[in-house]
């Protein structure tokens, strides 16, 4: 990672959308080996744990481009910043922040996303 040039909100993004298909796969199968659920119900905190699983994987896949996910602990649950691995972040002034996510686990018949919120550049 070292050397490596910084990147732009939006490269990030895209980093973080081209990411996501492995990220969810790295949950399906840490899952799958790991839980044995069945059913489910609205409000068993499932969600939360994935949206956790979210970020995790997906800081270990964008790591190598000097970004990692950060969790916004002060705002809604589920709410991220994409960061720039070599500043420091403070998440009231935004500094070293390149965008906020907002990530919702998929359900039946809804589909897993991620929003990228943008940061005024």
């Amino acid at each position: 990672m070292t050397g490596a040039a910084k990147l732009t909100s939006h490269q990030a993004a895209d980093k973080i959308k081209d990411s996501n298909h492995e990220v969810v796969q790295r949950i399906n199968d840490f899952t799958r080996a790991t839980f044995r659920t069945r059913g489910g119900r609205m409000g068993s905190g499932m969600g939360l744990l994935l949206e956790g699983l979210w970020g995790y994987h997906m800081s270990a896949v964008l790591e190598p481009y000097g970004i990692e996910i950060a969790w916004i602990a002060d705002d809604q649950y589920n709410d991220y910043a994409c960061v720039d691995i070599r500043e420091a972040w403070d998440p009231d002034t935004r500094s070293g922040e390149l965008l906020r996510i907002e990530a919702k686990p998929g359900s039946t018949g809804s589909v897993g996303r991620v929003r990228p919120v943008w940061k005024e550049e």
